[in-house]
């Protein structure tokens, strides 16, 4: 419509409401929204009861989006000690150990049915099973896949036809592959095909760059530290000298780090798991390499780099200073590192049963004082440094 001019004057004042992430619904004064994580936008506030139903639903403690890890405040009775009574202390210790009886109990219980009942069971099962009339009648599949049979076909002994056949299976499944490709990405566009090359070229070149690390480097280091640290110590004598291939460390390492990969993410929450975490949802195509040297092959490098050179450097250093003879050096470095291992195990351990000391002695203290837990919220430092710089400007200018 010409010559007519709408204006719209809307209050100013109004605002939408702040809503949780999980529920979608307002903070009221019994549920308060709270901030936890480094989220903005309409992601950021939460209610406490809908944040736990979620921890526990996903079995973590970290924004999923964020990486942030979630802390809760404990809220305790008033009349809470300062330290735990002996009594408490020994009544908690009392429990524990019960727990552990229990679990020990059921373990061995599971262990001996699995790898002593259920293989004598199944032993059995197959003697009564073959041992009858009936043998032919179950053998027959693998009687008519033979040998005997093949050579009655072809004339030829030694024939692995499996093998063939997979092989030519698996290159007609290429070739159907690829042509099904082309007929995708041809109708399309010859600009749309270089894209896909150019793209498909980058993530190659990406996965090729992390496999240079991930599965050249970090196993071959940690195959040589295993050759050094246990092989070595236990093969060769006093008077002999070790060799090393390898080969055969690379391919010690692969297997180790397959074993470490499945006990990190079967194991409890940690920085390591974090990291795995985060390059399993990235995937190939999105494959961050900075993050991936920055925050997992640069650790480990330089983790198992003083592993190796530091006995070295003292068998050569210190040993040497000392006056000690060529022998004694061997000596020395061919045991020092079964001494790190141990020293660095035994270190372990203790920061370990201190964890447990203190984790027991809290389990402790939140069976019998603790009332609650509250959702603590995230303070950006840069909001609390505005704060207290305001608070701070009116106090120099009244000066």
């Amino acid at each position: 419509m010409r010559g007519h001019s709408f204006y719209c004057q809307c209050d100013r004042s109004t605002s939408v409401s702040d809503i949780c992430r999980v529920c979608r619904s307002e903070g009221t004064p019994d549920r308060p929204l709270y901030y936890p994580c480094l989220c903005t936008g309409s992601i950021k506030y939460v209610h406490q009861e809908c944040l736990l139903q979620w921890l526990k639903y996903s079995k973590k403690e970290i924004c999923e989006l964020c990486t942030h890890k979630y802390s809760f405040q404990p809220i305790y009775l008033p009349d809470m000690p300062k330290r735990l009574p002996v009594a408490d202390v020994v009544l908690g210790m009392g429990r524990n150990v019960v727990r552990l009886v229990r679990a020990w109990f059921l373990y061995t219980i599971v262990v001996i049915a699995w790898l002593g009942i259920v293989p004598l069971t199944a032993c059995r099962i197959y003697r009564a099973i073959f041992s009858g009339s009936v043998t032919s009648l179950l053998l027959l599949p693998l009687e008519l896949l033979s040998i005997a049979t093949i050579y009655l076909v072809t004339g030829h002994a030694r024939v692995h036809e499996l093998y063939t056949v997979a092989s030519g299976l698996y290159v007609s499944w290429l070739a159907l592959k690829l042509f099904i490709m082309i007929g995708e990405w041809l109708p399309r566009g010859w600009r749309v095909v270089v894209s896909g090359f150019h793209q498909w070229f980058i993530t190659c070149a990406k996965v090729l760059a992390a496999a240079l690390a991930v599965v050249g480097l970090v196993p071959f280091l940690l195959g040589t530290c295993f050759q050094l640290i246990v092989i070595a110590p236990m093969r060769v004598s006093r008077l002999q000298s070790p060799l090393f291939f390898p080969w055969q460390d690379w391919a010690m390492g692969v297997l180790h780090c397959k074993i470490a990969c499945a006990a990190i993410m079967m194991g409890p929450d940690w920085w390591m798991k974090t990291v795995f975490e985060r390059l399993y949802q990235d995937g190939l195509r999105n494959l961050n390499l900075k993050y991936l040297y920055m925050e997992l092959v640069f650790p480990i490098v330089v983790s198992f780099g003083l592993v190796i050179t530091v006995p070295y450097a003292l068998s050569n250093g210190v040993v040497g200073i000392l006056g000690g003879s060529m022998e004694e050096r061997l000596l020395f470095l061919r045991h020092s590192y079964p001494a790190l291992l141990l020293f660095f195990s035994c270190l372990a351990f203790v920061i370990w049963q201190c964890e447990k000391i203190r984790g027991l002695a809290q389990r402790i203290r939140n069976d019998k004082y603790l009332v609650g837990t509250q959702l603590v919220n995230y303070e950006r430092r840069e909001a609390s440094d505005a704060n207290l710089d305001n608070q701070e400007r009116p106090r120099s200018s009244t000066a």
